[in-house]
């Protein structure tokens, strides 16, 4: 007769057997349970407000999905910081490389974290390969991480996008977009997209983004 597996899951910060319920999120992959996971939040919260640390933001799948606003609020409370257009930023992104008139709005979608932006077009009076637009027109796409900060932050850019500032009478507009996800990879093919439209001046949305980007961190009821 084989041997009885032990019932519970096993945390490997507390080393003690629990109950399934006591793991949740990413816990149960990383085997720390949820009482473990907030003692060792609060420790680097600690460390970070005491400047012990540079661990300001996070950026991996796991951390960005166990978030809470605490958390958020620290990640975001930061200078903003503008890269040299004749740079690459932080995020591997290669701003020399963008149309001109749409690095600010690219630069101001990755100040936020979590938010990674994979294409973008500014605009061309010649057309010379399908992902260009026309002039007067453009486009920036991004990812952002699953869980629970992933909704936080689809929830912030459209209302911010799709209700304030095209509510103003502003010819933008957030979108989800996708490649056939069963002839990639299932999962893996969900991004978003900004559209303008009309001439619309992409750097004074990227100048409204950075201005409302603290209403990210209030409390939700």
């Amino acid at each position: 007769m084989g041997k009885k597996k032990s019932a519970g899951h096993y945390c490997r910060i507390c080393g003690r057997r629990r109950a399934n319920e006591k793991f949740g999120g990413p816990g149960h992959a990383l085997h720390i349970c949820k009482d473990c996971q907030r003692d060792l939040k609060r420790e680097a919260r600690q460390k970070r407000k005491a400047g012990e640390t540079d661990a300001v933001v996070l950026e991996s799948e796991e951390d960005l999905m166990g978030m809470d606003e605490d958390d958020l609020a620290l990640m975001l409370d930061q200078p903003l910081t503008t890269p040299s257009a004749k740079s690459t930023g932080k995020k591997g992104i290669p701003y020399d490389e963008l149309d001109a008139n749409i690095v600010r709005l690219v630069q101001a979608l990755n100040r936020y974290p979590g938010v990674m932006t994979v294409g973008s077009c500014g605009g061309h009076e010649t057309i010379t390969n399908p992902s260009q637009w026309q002039a007067g027109t453009w486009y920036v796409k991004f990812t952002l991480p699953s869980g629970k900060f992933g909704w936080y932050l689809l929830e912030h850019l459209a209302w911010v996008v799709n209700e304030d500032y095209r509510g103003s009478g502003r010819n933008v507009m957030l979108l989800p977009t996708s490649a056939p996800p069963y002839l990639n990879t299932v999962g893996q093919c969900l991004h978003f997209v900004i559209e303008g439209y009309g001439g619309e001046n992409s750097d004074e949305l990227a100048q409204f983004l950075d201005a409302t980007k603290k209403y990210l961190t209030k409390k939700r009821r």
